[in-house]
Parts: structure tokens; sequence; C-alpha cells
């Protein structure tokens, strides 16, 4: 189901959630947004498909969350990193709608939680590998080169800090 404006669409979740994202919008980075949108999105959606899509924000209980969070950990298989970051956009969006007075009470008490951990790290560059790297940079492309130097000796990440560094910035 399509989360644009349909006259056909009585959700009372979908309409305060639109609000939600409208002002975490203005709050937080692109990416930040993206994860509160795709996170409380697939909450709404789960809600739907689980026959609970035309209730009322403040009938939404503690229960349904939980039976939500047991599907993430269950049926999707999400480690304890993810899981926790479900925990915390969905629980930011129903203290934002406890403070407009949408909801008595956050229903978010003792979910269940996931013990799966996933080592999703890189696999690191042998000396060897890095080596002919450098040497193919030196020779074909410098500003790469100096930008690879950037990110291994000050260790700082190559989109945003990379980007943004000034001159002022080192020491």
């Amino acid at each position: 189901r399509s989360f644009g404006r349909t006259k056909a669409d009585t959700s009372h979740l979908r309409k305060h959630l639109s609000a939600f994202l409208a002002m975490k919008k203005l709050d937080v980075s692109p990416k930040s947004y993206q994860s509160y949108q795709s996170k409380t999105r697939l909450f709404a959606m789960w809600l739907e498909v689980n026959g609970y899509g035309q209730i009322k924000l403040h009938q939404i209980t503690n229960d349904m969350v939980s039976e939500f969070f047991s599907h993430l950990i269950n049926e999707r298989q999400l480690d304890k990193t993810s899981v926790a970051k479900y925990r915390q956009n969905i629980g930011s969006m129903f203290r934002f709608f406890k403070s407009k007075k949408l909801i008595a009470e956050i229903p978010m008490n003792d979910l269940p939680r996931s013990n799966k951990v996933s080592n999703a790290g890189a696999r690191h560059i042998t000396d060897r590998d890095m080596y002919r790297y450098l040497e193919y940079l030196l020779q074909h492309d410098e500003q790469l080169f100096l930008a690879s130097m950037f990110q291994m000796f000050l260790l700082i990440r190559p989109n945003r800090e990379l980007r943004l560094l000034k001159v002022q910035d080192l020491d």
C-alpha cells in the first residue's frame, strides 16, 4: 500500500505518522530521516496487514507492539542492533504522539529483545593490497591518492567528513 495522500485513506496512524515524519525531516539528517521513515512505515504496514489498520492511536496496545517486535526478531531474523534501531525510532514516534496528547501512555514496555549478533564488519585490507592500491593511485589519480591518505591517517570517513574537511581542522 502506498503512503501517498489518498481520499480513501482513513488510517488514524498514517495521518499522524505524516506529521511526525514532517517534524523529523526538519530535525535530523537525510539518512536518519530515511531510517525513521522506513521503520515507522513498516510498523504502520504491519498493523494494517495484521488487521489493526483502522484503529485509533490510543487503541495501539503494548501487546500489538510486542507482536511487531516478535515479528522482526523471529520472522525477519533481525539482529540486536537493527531491533534496537526500530525500538528507538518507533519509541520516538510514540513520544511525539504523547507530546501532542494523542496517546496517554507509550505502549513499549517489556518488548522482546533479539540476541542475534551480526558481524557485518568489513574485511581488513592486507598490507600487500594496500601497497598495490596506493602505488596505482600515485601513478594514475593523485587526488584520490590524497583522499585515501587523509582517510587512512586521519581516520575520517570518505563522504561527509572528507568532503567538508578544512585546512584549519588539521593540527
